[in-house]
């Protein structure tokens, strides 16, 4: 019935914790550990932790969200 792309704003430590959440699965993948230091891993990781534990609502991002509506037929 409809798709429609809406705008999110999302706070800078919101975004900070996600990216943290997806870092943890993909840190130890091979193509990861064979391109990027272990010491570029942590910093990226530290980077992360200090904008997350902000908790403030600084939100200099913004995202694109796919609303889709259907109907059972």
């Amino acid at each position: 019935m409809a798709s429609e792309v809406r705008r999110v704003a999302v706070t800078n430590a919101d975004a900070a914790e996600l990216f943290r959440l997806n870092m943890q699965v993909w840190k130890e993948h091979a193509f990861i550990r064979e391109n990027y230091s272990e010491k570029t891993i942590r910093d990226l990781d530290s980077a992360l932790e200090a904008i997350a534990r902000e908790h403030g609502t600084a939100s200099d991002i913004e995202w694109g969200m796919r609303q889709i509506i259907f109907q059972r037929r």
